[in-house]
């Protein structure tokens, strides 16, 4: 897994008209983070669950702009289970749009004190084979 794109800052690592931004706050569950996600992201469908998330987000082909960037204001305060799958999510939406979209990327920033907490999850996840 290439984790270039997962940054720890508070700010997008560029900004353009090409580049379309989703900031989230805190969210405490997997139902605030997929309504976020709708209302951020401007889903043209979305069934409210992980597989819906995943669908969608490795899409994204009904925004403007070609760029995305997934900017955390704070970690998400999810159960281990629920953040292990949101990261896996995450992984796949990012490699998928790096191997087959090269011109667009999406890129998941988080703050600067995220990662500790997120790179046990990372460690697991970056050995996983995206789906394909």
């Amino acid at each position: 897994m290439n984790l270039s794109n997962f940054i720890y800052k508070n700010v997008i690592r560029e900004s353009s008209a090409t580049v379309f931004v989703a900031e989230f706050g805190v969210l405490t569950s997997k139902e605030e983070l997929f309504e976020a996600y709708n209302k951020q992201l401007r889903f043209p469908y979305f069934g409210y669950n992980w597989d819906a998330l995943w669908d969608c987000l490795c899409i994204l082909d009904w925004l403007e702009q070609e760029n995305v960037c997934l900017l955390h204001k704070a970690i998400p305060s999810l159960p281990p289970d629920d953040m292990m799958v949101y990261l896996e999510i995450l992984h796949d939406t990012v490699d998928i749009r790096m191997q087959r979209l090269r011109n667009r990327w999406v890129e998941v920033c988080f703050p600067s004190n995220a990662e500790n907490k997120l790179k046990p999850y990372l460690a697991v996840i970056k050995d996983k084979p995206f789906f394909t």
